[in-house]
């Protein structure tokens, strides 16, 4: 059974169903639902407001396979979320501290089987973090594995979506047409369940993990 399929994706010229979860991000979040709202994508906006909020927009293991961004934060730790405050009964045993979400509380929570998944975290392309997200069947993961410029990071997104919605471009064209443009662009790789890719520097083509 499937519990995701928004009416824009029936009408005469269907609309590309994309979700952003909104990770402490929102004015970033916003602002790219506008844009892909103008390349004609039908968008579902999650604001999550406690860490297992974030757990049940990542554990969809019966919904329709579809796109999602998630928007906001990284660092060595993981995903930089906001904090909640102790004694209204919210579980913050996942945290290993109050403002971050680890890879090791995502473990085993996620399921996204078939999705492609863009992060705009900074770092969220770590090891830890992909293993997460492979574990969880997606198709695809893309991802920086540095400290992106946050402009840089969205003029990437745009550039990703714009020609999987307009172009018509599969995932990994899409990735490599955005991850070529140059600048911190080139820090998001794209995992899929059998390899890593990365855009070299420039002359040195294409390389896998």
């Amino acid at each position: 059974m499937t519990t995701y399929g928004p009416a824009g994706t029936r009408f005469f010229a269907p609309r590309a169903p994309v979700e952003i979860l909104s990770i402490g991000s929102d004015a970033e979040a916003t602002m790219l639902r506008a844009v892909l709202e103008s390349l004609n994508a039908v968008v579902l906006m999650h604001h999550p407001g406690t860490p297992g909020d974030i757990l049940t927009v990542l554990d969809r293991p019966e919904s329709e396979p579809s796109l999602l961004i998630l928007s906001g934060h990284g660092d060595d730790a993981g995903f930089i979320i906001q904090e909640v405050a102790e004694g209204i009964g919210v579980d913050l045993s996942m945290l290993v501290r109050p403002d971050r979400l680890p890879p090791q509380a995502l473990a085993g929570r996620v399921h996204l089987p078939g999705w492609a998944v863009l992060s705009t975290g900074c770092v969220t392309g770590s090891p830890a973090m992909v293993d997460v997200f492979r574990n969880a069947g997606v198709a695809a993961y893309i991802a920086p594995d540095d400290y992106p410029d946050g402009s840089d990071a969205v003029l990437f997104t745009i550039h990703v979506f714009h020609a999987l919605i307009v172009r018509k471009a599969s995932v990994e064209d899409a990735w490599r047409r955005a991850a070529s443009y140059g600048g911190d662009s080139r820090m998001f790789q794209l995992h899929t369940p059998s390899q890593s890719l990365r855009v070299d520097d420039p002359g040195s083509g294409e390389s896998g993990e």
